[in-house]
């Protein structure tokens, strides 16, 4: 066992290792001391319990998956913007194949009220992200939207298409991004 100091930043990224290559289930104290050449009270010092540490890897996997830097954050139109957060979102599930198996998924009700609130803590940055790009978008057709059919209205079918794409693993950001041309240009 190694004596050097380690930061919450290192085990996370071992964390992330161990959720790439065998699911978030695979995840324990134990497991990652021993990848990270440090005793188990070294980890305790950065995470109190399991659950802590289950959900810090799971804020950090969703912010590599969802992360969308300052450089990407200027699109031409809402089809470009679509197509730029599925092909990231698609990028971070062949990184992180197995942290989207269900059993992982259901794994995060360790905490399911932390979890839930962690996860749409992204998706929102997700979503106010295409509906900034969809309300700056000068392509639009005329008529497009109205009261029965609203751009928050669209936002919330495009995200949850992209949801569903990643817990079935499909990709099919092609076709939402012809749905979304022939819908609103």
């Amino acid at each position: 066992m190694n004596i050097t100091s380690i930061s919450r930043e290192k085990i996370l990224e071992e964390s992330k290792k161990i959720v790439s290559n065998e699911g978030l289930s695979a995840v324990s104290i134990r497991k990652l001391a021993s990848e990270c050449d440090v005793s188990i009270g070294t980890i305790y010092n950065y995470f109190e319990s399991k659950s802590d540490l289950v959900l810090a890897v799971i804020e950090d996997t969703w912010k590599d998956i969802f992360h969308m830097s300052e450089e990407n954050l200027y699109f031409e139109n809402f089809s470009e913007c679509v197509d730029f957060i599925f092909k990231a979102v698609e990028k971070g599930v062949l990184e992180y194949r197995n942290f989207f198996d269900f059993h992982s998924m259901s794994l995060a009700a360790v905490n399911k009220e932390k979890s839930k609130m962690m996860m749409e803590k992204y998706f929102m940055h997700i979503k106010h992200q295409m509906f900034e790009t969809l309300d700056k978008d000068k392509g639009i057709r005329e008529g497009a939207f109205d009261s029965n059919f609203s751009k928050k209205d669209f936002v919330e079918i495009i995200f949850s298409m992209l949801l569903s794409s990643v817990m079935d693993k499909t990709n099919n950001s092609d076709v939402v991004v012809e749905i979304v041309r022939r819908c609103i240009y």
